[in-house]
């Protein structure tokens, strides 16, 4: 079952992999956009700060659940790898145990009261005139991945499919080479 769920996680990862790709792209093309509609028509784009904020809140959220679920997060491995090594899984679990919670409770729980509290307003954007509650989203999104990215690892831990963190320390690269 946890073999199934990795791969289910690594297909999920791998589109949002792809989510953050086009956000880039789009914030990329609409930063480009307002230089070119500045500099060279001389009639600035009134919509394009506005799509790149939004561009930007998006991308910042689902960038997080993609460094989350790469493990490029920052994380505080060097004060679990000082705790003898019978304590470091329960420190594990308890980590996750507190990313499920924070997920739980602010990213879907808080965002989605303000999501749908923005929705139930009918405020649109200024420029853009979409949903303003569309911006707000990305908050519970972002928290529904983390979550499910977590209680993975954490049935990994729990079910002994994920070895014990290695805490011998990893070798210097630069010592490792010759004639230094």
């Amino acid at each position: 079952m946890i073999q199934h769920l990795k791969s289910v996680e690594q297909a999920f990862v791998r589109v949002l992999e792809w989510a953050v790709i086009v956000l880039i792209v789009a914030l990329v093309l609409d930063v480009l956009w307002q230089v070119a509609s500045r500099f060279l028509l001389d009639d600035p784009s009134t919509w394009t700060v506005e799509m790149a904020r939004y561009l930007m809140t998006w991308l910042a959220m689902l960038g997080t659940a993609v460094a989350f679920a790469r493990r490029e997060h920052l994380g505080l491995d060097y004060f679990k790898q000082q705790l003898h090594s019978d304590a470091q899984r329960p420190v594990e679990i308890l980590g996750q145990l507190v990313i499920i919670a924070f997920a739980v409770w602010v990213l879907l729980g808080g965002g989605t009261r303000l999501a749908t509290e923005v929705f139930a307003s009918g405020e649109l954007t200024p420029a853009l005139g979409v949903p303003k509650g569309v911006v707000y989203l990305a908050p519970p999104i972002a928290g529904a991945c983390i979550l499910l990215i977590s209680v993975i690892e954490l049935l990994e831990m729990l079910t002994g499919a994920k070895p014990a963190s290695d805490s011998s320390p990893q070798p210097d690269v630069d010592s490792a080479e010759d004639g230094d």
